[in-house]
This record gives structure tokens, C-alpha cells and sequence, in this order.
């Protein structure tokens, strides 16, 4: 999986390519975010615009992030 990392000011937007079918595509994502995290970011895009299937390992990882977010006080 091939993710793009955009920078905007305060605000990091990721924009993956490919399925989140829960291989290594899915744990590629979770890494950056977490990577993301561990830089201190705080708030976050994920356009899914490329992503043409997402099962619910995917969208696990996804919540996941949603709520290390919201647990940090980000976005």
C-alpha cells in the first residue's frame, strides 16, 4: 500500500492507496499513524478516496485512530 502524507499547517492528511483488508496494507496505516502520533500531531485527515475496499479490520483501525485522537484532545 502506498500512503501519501500531506502537510497542511497543524493538520496531517494521509491518503492511502489500495484495499484495508486487515494484511499489511492495514498494519502500513497503523504504523503511520502511530508515527504520527509519536510526532505529536494532533489532528489528522484520511482520505479514502483511493481505498476501493475496506473490510472491518480496516475499519477497526480506524476507530482505533479515532479514539487516540479524541484521547489526546485532537481531531
Amino acid at each position: 500500500m502506498k500512503i501519501e502524507h500531506l502537510a497542511g499547517g497543524s493538520i496531517s492528511i494521509l491518503r492511502p492507496s489500495g484495499s484495508l483488508i486487515g494484511s499489511q496494507e492495514t498494519e502500513h496505516l497503523r504504523h503511520e499513524l502511530e508515527r504520527l502520533h509519536e510526532q505529536g500531531n494532533r489532528r489528522a485527515i484520511i482520505d479514502l478516496g483511493r481505498v476501493p475496499y475496506l473490510n472491518s479490520a480496516g475499519l477497526g483501525v480506524l476507530i482505533a485512530a479515532f479514539n487516540d485522537y479524541q484521547h489526546r484532545d485532537g481531531h
